[in-house]
């Protein structure tokens, strides 16, 4: 019994733990190809007249180095925080893209965004399902669609205010 609440346990932690360096890595991606695209595919109108993200908020490593040293983590660090506030939609307003090319890069993003949460929501629920499934069926945990089912089962006792589901209808069910 303690040897699966253990198992149990590690599992959900190394889920978690996975979910966070997923978003981690795609944040990072995400703030590295901004820069980029910041950086290097903006018009030379908007570069001449310092109408990028960069260079509006200070982030350029080429033209700060006197200003910050050899710390580009600052750079990095700035652009991921406005990225994760972006791909969350929570957006606080105090940075935001200034050219074109930026501004399609963030509305794609921000889509995506939307698709990545769902994910991770859809992940977290089957976390929290797997471990009111644990507790309904104790050390007999029956088959994947049994442990469904029953989760299944609990949603809909939750939604009828917790009222049981009629017992000929749970045993038709199985």
């Amino acid at each position: 019994m303690v040897r699966l609440e253990v198992k149990f346990c590690c599992k959900n932690i190394y889920r978690v733990f996975r979910m966070v360096t997923i978003f981690v890595m795609v944040t990072y991606f995400n703030a590295c190809l901004f820069y980029y695209i910041s950086l290097e595919l903006n018009t030379k109108e908007d570069l001449l007249s310092g109408n990028t993200f960069i260079q509006k908020y200070g982030l350029s490593y080429k033209h700060n180095i006197e200003h910050y040293g050899n710390e580009y983590w600052y750079y990095l660090l700035s652009i991921c925080y406005y990225i994760s506030t972006t791909v969350n939609i929570i957006g606080y307003g105090e940075m935001f893209p200034q050219s074109n090319i930026e501004k399609v890069w963030i509305c794609f993003l921000m889509l995506s965004g939307q698709f990545m949460a769902v994910y991770f929501l859809g992940q977290f629920i089957d976390i929290v399902l797997s471990g009111m499934n644990s507790e309904v069926s104790g050390t007999d945990r029956g088959t994947a669609a049994e442990i469904e089912l029953q989760g299944w089962l609990i949603l809909m006792t939750r939604y009828r205010d917790n009222k049981p589901i009629p017992i000929a209808l749970e045993q038709s069910l199985y």
